[in-house]
């Protein structure tokens, strides 16, 4: 069963006597895509009695969010002038949500990575929805917890202009549990 922790509402899953469960249940957003917290109770019964068994399972199901920051700095405004992209993630992220594959777009193509271990996709495009590559990362868990140390690793990217102006750039995950964030400067 599953009690909705704000209301107290009990939501009955089972499965047909005698067919074994397939190890899942598909929780969904409360209204508006707001954050729902709730109890996901799996019960039996021993096979020696009639005495019921169960645990208690805390589930928050939450819509997208938003990364704490995304900023870039340059070291001016001529090609070929480096730009730094810095992301930082929000606290207690679960080790569920990784491998977490990140993207990076800047508009008109107006960046080259210099930073050795991203690499280039092509896609659609979340500026004009034309084709178009972007960057992709993949972060581990222990990269978000900066190898295992409790302090959220900040992500630096480096890369070199194509054009003489601050490009738009937009980031976002392959799961779209991050909204897609305008690139702020600094």
């Amino acid at each position: 069963e599953i009690i909705d922790a704000g209301t107290g509402a009990v939501t009955a899953v089972s499965t047909p006597s005698g067919t074994p469960a397939n190890g899942s249940v598909t929780l969904s957003l409360g209204n508006n895509n707001t954050m729902k917290k709730t109890v996901l109770r799996v019960s039996g019964k021993a096979s020696e009695s009639s005495r019921e068994l169960y645990r208690e399972i805390y589930v928050r199901v939450v819509g997208p969010t938003d990364m704490e920051s995304a900023t870039a700095t340059n070291e001016g405004l001529t090609k070929g002038s480096k730009v730094y992209v810095n992301i930082v993630m929000p606290q207690d992220l679960g080790r569920s949500l990784f491998p977490m594959t990140i993207f990076i777009e800047a508009d008109d193509n107006s960046l080259s990575a210099v930073t050795e271990d991203i690499s280039v996709e092509k896609g659609v495009s979340k500026f004009n929805g034309k084709n178009t590559f972007y960057f992709v990362k993949t972060l581990s868990y222990s990269d978000y917890y900066d190898n295992g140390y409790q302090t959220i690793a900040p992500f630096e990217f480096e890369f070199n202009k194509t054009v003489s102006t601050a490009p738009n750039i937009k980031i976002w995950d392959n799961e779209n549990f991050f909204n897609v964030k305008d690139v702020t400067w600094e």
